[in-house]
């Protein structure tokens, strides 16, 4: 199983949650992490299973980034983060995995992950909705019909 995720070091306690609970409830999977700064980058670099790099080098690989960054937020230019890093998994490394998965840093595993994400595998790509109360339906307005803290995607 491969989980990708970004973290500053902010996220960085909730980054190492998201890690030591994959290594209980799935210990063969590996995390790639994109490091939104030089602290995040220094305390993922060395940990086994765990694959990261610097948004510093993201961004000069991809200098179109840039000019992104300068017209959104610090949370917007995360959001758009999460599929670049997705998709620069795979064009970087894509023909030795199968399926990835974006978790958002705060995400934790309660359980063996491999029934969802064997169930989700067969499909392109797949989306959670976020199962608002009924109370709270109001929320997809601005929220979307999809939470995007989980996306798998396969490599056809």
């Amino acid at each position: 199983m491969n989980f990708c995720s970004l973290a500053d070091s902010a996220y960085l306690t909730k980054l190492r949650v998201l890690y030591h609970s994959m290594r209980k409830h799935a210990p063969g999977a590996k995390l790639y992490v994109l490091a939104l700064d030089d602290k995040t980058y220094r305390a993922v670099a060395e940990i086994d299973n765990v694959h990261a790099i610097t948004l510093y080098a993201l961004e000069r690989e991809q200098p179109r980034l840039l000019e992104a960054k300068k017209s959104r937020t610090q949370q917007e230019y995360a959001w758009l983060l999460a599929s670049v890093w997705t998709a620069h998994i795979f064009n970087t490394i894509g023909s030795q995995i199968e399926n990835l998965v974006y978790l958002d840093t705060d995400t934790r595993f309660f359980s063996d992950p491999t029934e969802i994400y064997s169930k989700y595998a067969k499909y392109p790509v797949s989306l959670l909705p976020h199962h608002f109360a009924e109370k709270d339906k109001i929320r997809e307005s601005t929220n979307g019909f999809y939470n995007v803290n989980w996306v798998a995607v396969s490599n056809f």
